[in-house]
């Protein structure tokens, strides 16, 4: 296990499979309650120097986690998303074929609504073939206060 600071990044080695996820935990209170605050789920493909394809897909919320105040049940945040090579996506609410957020042709951006609730995971799905592919998801977790 390493320990890092607040903001930090290590090497992996070659030990990394596609679809491995890596939980960031809060450590400070001895991992007691739920200490996980993000998951981030590997997607491993080609080099992409070798074969001039462009990044792996991509989705992340910003903040996240995020705050809910003065005993709000919801909070907001923003999702960024990039799909790697140009094509049709969307992301959507707590399953693939969930609640549609937005639908773009390439990267994108929005902002949710007060609606973010812990747990809530976002998919972005490929459906420039007609049959939708889950390229990344984002799992949101929301802090009380």
């Amino acid at each position: 296990m390493a320990l890092m600071p607040s903001i930090g990044e290590a090497p992996t080695g070659h030990w990394v499979t596609d679809g491995m996820p890596f939980y960031l935990l809060d450590a400070s209170d001895g991992l007691n309650g739920d200490p996980v605050l993000g998951v981030l789920t590997v997607q491993v493909g080609a080099d992409p120097a070798a074969t001039g394809s462009t990044q792996s897909a991509a989705l992340y919320a910003q903040p996240n986690p995020v705050a809910a105040y003065n005993g709000a049940e919801y909070a907001t945040t923003t999702l960024t998303w990039n799909p790697g090579t140009p094509r049709m996506v969307e992301v959507h609410v707590n399953s693939p074929d969930g609640p549609l957020f937005a639908r773009t042709y390439g990267p994108g951006t929005a902002a949710t609504g007060p609606w973010v609730a812990d747990g809530m995971v976002f998919y972005l799905v490929d459906v420039s073939q007609g049959a939708p592919i889950t390229l990344a998801t984002t799992t949101m977790k929301v802090y009380h206060y």
